[in-house]
């Protein structure tokens, strides 16, 4: 008996069903590299209301495999470490200072690749890849 929908190919990620006291929600499955444990593990995304919702961020989550910019839900990204660095250097410098810091680490750094893991990498323009370093400032937070 069929169902009408199509299966997914391999690595294409999957989405079920499952019930709770609330009615019935969706997850999405899908499969990524880690660099943390330096191999492809499985990813898994409770809660979502439709269907139509899980597809739509699973393919999100898999056209972000395919452009290399996958973030585990549990990795800082470079958006994330920029903002934590502003905080903390938010009283150690002056308004102006900060301010600079801001606007040159929001245009210059972090516009585009938000997603990016610290410790991952970026395409330039040149057609190579720029690592982005794991921080050795850590940050209070």
């Amino acid at each position: 008996m069929t169902t009408g929908r199509k299966r997914r190919g391999h690595g294409e990620g999957s989405i079920s069903s499952y019930r709770t006291n609330a009615g019935e929600r969706f997850s999405i499955v899908y499969r990524a590299y880690d660099p943390r444990q330096g191999k492809v593990r499985q990813f898994r995304v409770r809660g979502f209301e439709t269907r139509r919702a899980a597809q739509a961020t699973l393919r999100e989550r898999l056209r972000d495999i395919a452009n290399g910019q996958h973030v585990a839900p549990d990795t800082e990204t470079l958006a994330m470490w920029a903002e934590r660095w502003l905080a903390a250097e938010r009283n150690q410098v002056r308004p102006a200072t900060w301010s600079s810091y801001s606007r040159n680490l929001r245009v210059h750094v972090v516009r585009g690749h938000e997603k990016v893991p610290t410790g991952g990498r970026i395409a330039v323009p040149t057609g190579g890849q720029l690592e982005v370093p794991t921080p050795r400032v850590s940050c209070p937070g």
